[in-house]
């Protein structure tokens, strides 16, 4: 299941960002890095809202650790 992180802004996986005056996928390199987080791990999320697309937004724990931070 999909869940939108409460408060986070983050970029979408495919957008592009600006580094040192160079490009990169700063969206991919955003996904990576929570996927890393989470791999193989119980992840709990707790329902906040859903969002204007039926989405459920929530705030999400791993191993203790808020994913949202």
């Amino acid at each position: 299941m999909k869940v939108r992180l409460h408060g986070i802004d983050a970029p979408e996986s495919t957008q592009q960002c600006l580094r040192t005056g160079k490009t990169y996928g700063c969206g991919r390199e955003a996904a990576s890095a929570l996927a890393d987080l989470v791999r193989n791990k119980t992840v709990t999320c707790i329902r906040k809202d859903t969002d204007r697309y039926g989405r459920l937004v929530g705030v999400c724990t791993v191993g203790g650790t808020e994913v949202n931070r």
